[in-house]
């Protein structure tokens, strides 16, 4: 679409605006739902009633497709609504603007641009092409982008807004917005429509690599977003109203209010400066946990190996559970470092070669088969409310529990400290077992 309005070419003359809401309604795919917003702008500065086609009953047409007609026109007012400009607004219930086509449209250049901008570089860098037209999509969307900005930077920042909004989505050709639909499957994409670092990956592997572009693209859109209310911000302060009748001023206050009408809901976001920001980077643990999560893939051990492992050198059992629970029962041997006390400089003191090879087991690793172990090793669960007034015959094929392990956050953590020498102990162990060896005040003498 971008690509064909910068192709576009005018040269004056006649203006056929009921041939071109018959066109628009006859060839366009619209979704004729109530609640659908289905807009069309039409702009000029000839009479609205120019060409073959009675605009008057393309309207009518239109509007049987739940398809709003908004006019622009340019020049006076007055003039407008004397040429039927008003009128072919009002017949499918939209609205009637006109702009002065003669005054300069004014810029106003922000400390935010050069910001955005470059966000914008970042942001395409998240678009992973696949299928036949992955690649060329792609290419074409940097090509827009400089077609946009060598209208204006003011466009081109515009246009990078606009890419950061969800309805910005490139599906077809773009692995991380496909991959937000439940149904989408990367097995079944063709090997060799993948970018060339994608294609010697195992499955696991592009899994992680789609959900690591989806999470910067995530931090990136939300960069721009908080730029650009600062933006805009500026941009009012310095302008005040004159650009009030701005084309794209009047056609965003229609748009709006079609909306609204339609049922839908504007959310503002606000800013609040008043307070420094905490040392706390939820994109860094994103790409800390994907980066532990191919680390894990390789490292997850049977209770044997894990027996095996732990009377190796240079190795050591790890509870992270509270002090109260490893005091109560714990695996033999087991040293203990609470979770809420990792630190760098502790993790340090506590195990000083990050070469030690660290075994690590919570909770979720004891079956609840005795009343000691549920009583000392509870599993951690989150079990749906509707459980509790259902019986055992409806609760026959609907997954029973979503589990919370403490393996996964001591995992995580120690891999972001350095630490990459891990196995996580993976079986569910039954307290039968005749080589488990468990210590602690609450074993029975």
């Amino acid at each position: 679409m971008s690509q064909k309005l910068f192709e576009l070419r005018t040269s004056g003359g006649e203006e056929y605006c009921g041939h071109a809401i018959q066109t628009a309604t006859n060839q366009l795919d619209w979704n004729t739902k109530n609640n659908e917003l289905n807009l069309v702008f039409i702009a000029g500065n000839e009479p609205f009633t120019q060409g073959g086609v009675d605009y008057k009953e393309a309207c009518s047409k239109a509007l049987a497709k739940q398809i709003t007609v908004n006019t622009i026109f340019c020049g006076d007012y007055s003039q407008g609504i004397t040429t039927e400009w008003a009128n072919g607004a009002q017949l499918t219930e939209g609205t009637y603007m006109n702009i002065d086509m003669n005054q300069k449209t004014i810029y106003v250049a922000t400390p935010y641009d050069d910001a955005i901008a470059n966000l914008n570089t970042k942001l395409n860098a998240t678009y992973i092409g696949y299928g036949s037209t992955g690649k060329f999509k792609k290419s074409m969307q940097s090509s827009q982008d400089a077609n946009s900005n060598s209208y204006s930077v003011s466009n081109m920042v515009n246009r990078t807004v606009s890419k950061s909004n969800h309805l910005y989505s490139n599906s077809s050709w773009d692995l991380v917005d496909a991959s937000k639909d439940k149904t989408f499957n990367i097995e079944k994409v063709e090997t060799n429509t993948l970018p060339t670092e994608m294609q010697s990956m195992t499955v696991t592997e592009k899994q992680v690599y789609i959900e690591k572009k989806a999470k910067e693209r995530a931090t990136i859109t939300a960069e721009i977003n908080s730029l650009n209310v600062k933006r805009q911000a500026y941009i009012k302060a310095q302008s005040g109203n004159s650009e009030s009748a701005s084309l794209d001023n009047v056609m965003l206050s229609a748009i709006k209010k079609q909306a609204i009408a339609k049922g839908y809901v504007f959310n503002t976001p606000s800013i609040d400066l008043s307070y420094t920001k905490a040392d706390v980077d939820f994109d860094y643990f994103e790409t800390v946990t994907a980066e532990a999560k191919i680390n894990r893939s390789t490292r997850l051990v049977s209770y044997p190996t894990f027996l095996q492992y732990s009377n190796q050198p240079n190795t050591i059992i790890l509870d992270t559970r509270s002090k109260m629970r490893y005091d109560k029962m714990h695996i033999k041997g087991a040293i203990h470092i609470n979770f809420s006390d990792f630190t760098q400089a502790y993790l340090a003191e506590m195990i000083p070669d990050k070469n030690t090879r660290i075994l690590i087991y919570c909770n979720n690793n004891f079956a609840q088969d005795s009343p000691l172990i549920i009583q000392n090793f509870a599993s951690k669960v989150v079990l749906p409310e509707l459980f509790t007034t259902m019986d055992s015959d409806q609760l026959n094929g609907i997954p029973k529990s979503k589990t919370l392990a403490l393996n996964i956050p001591t995992y995580i953590n120690l891999f972001g400290y350095g630490y990459q020498n891990i196995y996580e102990l993976n079986e569910l162990v039954s307290s039968s077992r005749p080589d488990l060896e468990l210590e602690g005040t609450g074993i029975l003498k």
